[in-house]
């Protein structure tokens, strides 16, 4: 498996997370932070597996 491609966050996660949209819902606000939450989470997962690798 091959951590960087956890990282190459999809467009719409992109766009989910650093898009202003002026007349957002609470229902669209919670949506798009929860993508970004979901991808920051992924981020992290890969950091740690490549730490995991090269201290281990």
């Amino acid at each position: 498996m091959n951590p960087m491609s956890l990282v190459t966050l999809p467009p719409a996660l992109l766009r989910a997370g650093f898009e202003h949209h002026a007349g957002a819902t609470h229902g669209e606000r919670h949506e798009r932070a929860v993508a970004l939450a979901i991808g920051l989470a992924a981020v992290v997962a890969a950091l740690a597996m490549v730490a995991g690798e090269l201290f281990a």
